[in-house]
């Protein structure tokens, strides 16, 4: 019987990584596999920061993940060695936290993305002291 498994994570954790290769052992041993991709990313290919490429088998409008038979986070660090789950865009070597959400390809912009724990994501990106912010927090 066919399952979905949907993972997800932060920017720059592995997930195109982690996608290819696991397509690829399913493939391997005879199983057959469908890669689904966003229609918002035009480009018809799963790519990796390291250069690994797959074609996708669907451009898709709208979520699957209410669809998945398993959720699965893939798990990245922050530069301080806590788990990652917030990202910082830098366009043209600035933290971005207005415009759009999603930039995919085509920018003329120097667009990175930046894996963050809570506390630095405050920090670095909102600028904010994240000790001040807790405070406030439980007086409420």
């Amino acid at each position: 019987m066919a399952k979905l498994h949907f993972n997800y994570a932060t920017m720059n954790a592995g997930k195109s990584i982690d996608l290819i290769r696991t397509a690829y052992n399913y493939e391997e041993i005879g199983f057959k596999v469908i890669v689904l991709k966003p229609i918002l990313d035009t480009n018809s290919y799963i790519s990796s920061r390291i250069g690994l490429k797959r074609k996708a088998d669907y451009l898709i409008d709208g979520s699957v993940v209410e669809l998945g038979d398993s959720l699965t986070e893939i798990q990245t660090i922050c530069e301080c060695g806590n788990i990652a789950r917030m990202v910082g865009r830098k366009v043209n070597g600035k933290y971005m936290t207005e415009g759009s959400e999603v930039v995919i390809d085509g920018s003329n912009d120097k667009v990175e993305y930046v894996p963050f724990c809570g506390k630095c994501y405050f920090k670095k990106v909102l600028k904010k002291d994240f000790k001040i912010l807790k405070k406030e927090l439980k007086r409420r």
